[in-house]
This record gives structure tokens, C-alpha cells and sequence, in this order.
């Protein structure tokens, strides 16, 4: 029941910061932080940490991507910006919380074929993306040149991978224990959906969560986020640099 109550109040948060006002959206994101240190600190031997971890990172992601005074910088260096204190979290949760999840496990023999396979089924997806998108440019120079590398090196770090350790390897493992598989993967893929209510495309944000569903699935069937993170990576990269170079 705490999982359910905090996965909706984290969508009512996003829902208001976008459509009423962003302040008024981060109140109710830390709050929900605040609100989800009680079970733990009331009762630490029941209280699955891993829980915890999975579903304070997300009000916190948003905060982040809010709170960060980015203004004066590429709009690339705001992924670095975000991604650096996030990956820092999941660190510590992973060295002194989390310990029944390995966050990148080791790519079985058959998992590479199914790896390239969604590498390549993601192209013509990202370019539906790419339309139905507003304004996603975040690179829009020559594509040889050494700042269109570290842009897309930077979405795949702190973009692609990140995403897919908060919502395919932490919230989808929780989703899938507490409601098991379907529910668990239907239920990640849209709150993953719900993320992107701020592009201001409906039709984007049923991509994303038709996405985050695929890849929810994907990630549960192979127990690794080596494919998912792959096919994001592409998708993000095609979407925010190739595609508006060429387009």
C-alpha cells in the first residue's frame, strides 16, 4: 500500500508541477521524500530499503532537473548537472542499503544477439519520437565534431543508464514483487510515461510509456539493463543530436 500511495502522489507531483505550478509540484516532490523516511525510521527490520531507494529517487530526479541553476550553460551540461548527484545517490544506496539487486549484471550469451536486435528495432521508433517531440534539440553543430561526441556520451551516461537503473532495474524490480510480473511492468512503464508530461506532447508521453513498458519487459526477461541501456542510448542519441543535424 505505501509503494501504490506513493507512486500515485509522485504522479499527482509531477501532474502539478507541469499543468499548476512548478513550486507548488516541488513542495509536494520533497514532501513525498520526507514522508517516505517515516516507514523506515519506524520500522528499519521490516521496511524493504530497496523500496525506499526505488521510489525517493524519482521526486528527487525531479527536484533536480528543477532546482539546478543551469541557465548560463549548454543545455547538454544540464545532464552532467543532474546525472553526477543522482549517480552519487545510487552509489551510496548501493554500497550501504541495496544489497539483493546487482545493478549490472553480466550479459548472458544469448542476451547479445536480442541487444543488437533492439539497438536496431529503435531506430525508426526514434524517429517517430523526433516528431512527435517539441523542440528536442540539444545539439544541432556539426555531427563529426568532438561536441557532438560528448553530447551523446553525456545522454548515454547520464540519461539513458541513469533512467534505466531508477525505473528498469529499481522500480520495476520493486512494481514486479509487490504486483508481480504484468501489473509490475505496466505499472513502471507508466510512471516512466508520466515523466515526460512536461514536453507538452501527449502523444510523446504514450510513446515514452509504450517504451518504458517494452523495455520494463525486456529488462525483466533478460534480469539485465545491458539491452535497455543500449536501445536508450541510440534512442536519446538519434532523437536530441543526429536526427536535428540531418533534419
Amino acid at each position: 500500500m505505501v509503494m501504490l500511495l506513493a507512486l500515485i502522489a509522485i504522479v499527482i507531483a509531477e501532474i502539478v508541477t507541469v499543468v499548476v505550478s512548478p513550486i507548488i509540484g516541488l513542495i509536494l516532490h520533497a514532501a513525498i521524500i520526507l514522508l517516505l523516511l517515516i516507514p523506515p525510521m519506524r520500522k528499519p527490520e521490516t521496511y524493504s530499503m530497496t523500496w525506499f531507494a526505488a521510489l525517493v529517487l524519482l521526486p528527487l530526479l525531479r527536484i533536480l532537473s528543477y532546482t539546478i541553476p543551469y541557465s548560463s550553460l549548454e543545455p547538454y551540461y544540464w545532464l552532467a548537472m543532474i546525472g553526477i548527484p543522482l549517480w552519487l545517490g545510487i552509489g551510496v544506496f548501493r554500497v550501504f542499503v541495496i544489497h539483493d539487486i546487482e545493478f549490472f549484471p553480466p550479459l548472458r550469451s544469448h542476451g547479445v544477439l536480442l541487444t543488437l536486435v533492439t539497438g536496431v528495432a529503435i531506430v525508426p521508433i526514434a524517429l517517430l519520437g523526433y516528431y512527435l517531440a517539441p523542440d528536442v534539440a540539444l545539439y544541432s553543430g556539426d555531427l563529426s565534431s568532438r561536441d557532438a561526441l560528448i553530447v551523446a556520451v553525456m545522454l548515454v551516461i547520464f540519461a539513458a543508464f541513469l533512467e534505466e537503473i531508477l525505473f528498469r532495474r529499481l522500480l520495476l524490480t520493486v512494481t514486479v514483487q509487490q504486483y508481480g510480473k504484468w501489473v509490475g511492468i505496466a505499472l513502471s512503464g507508466y510512471v516512466y510515461g508520466m515523466m515526460f508530461l512536461g514536453t507538452g506532447s501527449v502523444a510523446y508521453m504514450v510513446l515514452m510509456a509504450v517504451l518504458g513498458t517494452w523495455w520494463g519487459w525486456l529488462a525483466y526477461r533478460m534480469d539485465s539493463i545491458w539491452a535497455t541501456g543500449f536501445a536508450h542510448g541510440i534512442f536519446l542519441v538519434l532523437l536530441y543530436v543526429v536526427l536535428p543535424g540531418l533534419l
